[in-house]
């Protein structure tokens, strides 16, 4: 989400509206004595200065995870400087290259590559050995927060992908049941287009983002995970078959099913037609959907009662347990002047205690799988939460590759959806990953 990326940020923050729906106060569940740093590290001391992009609401539960850091560890004082989303990755770029970084940086994948590759990230390898060993975080998880094998990264907001939301109430009066496999799935698309009453899904390609969050869906569960992940580190070409099978079958779903304005309609009024209009009956996004639907379109929505999501289910059976995700890191400095204060602002970031802290407040996906599910609001917080806490997780395909080849991607997927031409958008991507990466 690096580069150039408005609209998925943009529709996680919304701050104006989102405060009548993020109105709930923290409880009894952040972080303990000794919690905070991991080690109960009593003699941390002096500043460290942690760059994000949280605006509004997000950076007021931000500063609020913030704080009880800083209760915890009295000797710390933690400077928060706020980047709009669109400038973080070049100004981090420049601040790191020139010698001058914060001590922790929010960050994707896309950026921690960037950055370790240059030697300018801190190793946190120890951080994973016991969370993973603790059953905290899954290997999935520390591969996406790697680089070449080590770990650059924790991982603090999650989001899961691909969930297929729906009015409770349009299912039932369609005697369908929520799909539990592929089959299933696309006879209730079917069913539905024959009926003639909805437009199976509503889908706001107009926003560049969107295409991906289907054409990621379809790699994960067709292709699985270890030709998604190599893409993302090269290891895998376009043209290999698994890849190619996923984005035919994509392509193949968009000419069937998709509606003939899709690249015409934003991620606003598509969130809308579903939820509120009448218009659809699906719609394929992220967990963030159940915060953003009531504050978009219609305020009297109750995520408890009035909508609720499956997850798509596997075009490839033996992939049903890949969960295409996304989320929010952070990343420490090598040349952090206060590496004890800033290590330890990781560690706590990556924990279950801190990220109760947020998820209590509507909106948050805890990535730690420890976390108390009874913090989470509304029940749809509490599944979303599952799901990315099970399973094998891969990571938002153009966010982890970014650069000229997270644009090029976008701007063939929509070529794509136009065409149907696997070919030459296979072809385009061969193309921009050998210029950029060398044959």
């Amino acid at each position: 989400m690096f580069l150039g990326l408005p609209s998925r940020r943009s529709a996680l923050a919304i701050p104006s509206i989102l405060v009548l729906v993020l109105m709930a106060c923290t409880g009894e569940n952040g972080p303990t004595e000794g919690a905070a740093t991991g080690d109960g590290d009593g003699d941390l001391s002096g500043t460290i200065t942690v760059v994000h992009a949280w605006a509004g609401t997000e950076g007021e539960a931000f500063q609020a995870v913030v704080d009880a850091f800083e209760e915890d560890n009295a000797g710390v004082t933690v400077e928060l400087r706020q980047v709009p989303f669109d400038e973080l990755n070049s100004q981090m770029i420049q601040q790191f290259s020139a010698g001058t970084p914060p001590d922790v940086v929010s960050t994707l994948p896309g950026l921690i590559h960037s950055l370790a590759a240059q030697g300018l990230l801190m190793p946190l390898d120890d951080l994973w050995d016991g969370w993973v060993d603790a059953g905290e975080y899954s290997e999935s998880f520390r591969t996406i927060a790697s680089h070449e094998g080590t770990a650059y990264g924790v991982f603090f907001k999650g989001n899961i992908n691909g969930l297929i939301w729906h009015r409770t109430d349009v299912l039932s009066d369609l005697g369908i049941e929520p799909p539990t496999d592929w089959d299933a799935f696309v006879a209730a698309i079917e069913e539905i287009q024959a009926a003639g009453e909805f437009e199976p899904f509503a889908v706001g390609a107009s926003d560049v983002w969107v295409p991906t969050q289907w054409s990621d869906a379809f790699l994960a569960k067709v292709a699985g995970p270890d030709a998604f992940n190599g893409l993302i580190d090269g290891s895998v070409s376009w043209d290999d078959p698994a890849v190619v099978d996923a984005f035919t079958q994509f392509s193949d779903f968009v000419q069937a099913y998709w509606p003939d304005d899709a690249l015409e309609v934003g991620f606003t009024d598509a969130n809308c037609a579903w939820a509120s209009q009448g218009e659809a009956v699906f719609q394929n996004q992220g967990a963030f959907v159940n915060l953003t639907t009531p504050a978009n379109c219609d305020e009297s929505l109750d995520p408890e009662e009035d909508f609720t999501f499956f997850e798509m289910p596997a075009p490839n059976p033996d992939n049903a347990e890949v969960h295409f995700v996304s989320g929010d890191l952070f990343s420490v400095a090598e040349a952090t002047d206060n590496p004890d204060a800033a290590k330890a602002f990781a560690r706590y970031l990556g924990s279950a205690q801190a990220q109760a802290i947020w998820a209590e407040r509507g909106g948050f996906i805890a990535p730690n799988a420890t976390t108390d599910p009874s913090v989470y609001p509304t029940e749809n917080d509490r599944l979303a939460a599952e799901l990315f806490t099970s399973g094998t997780a891969v990571y938002d395909l153009d966010d982890a590759i970014g650069g000229e080849i997270q644009a090029v991607e976008r701007e063939q997927l929509v070529s794509l959806i136009q065409s149907g031409d696997v070919d030459a958008f296979i072809q385009a991507m061969l193309e921009v990953t050998d210029r950029v990466r060398g044959g």
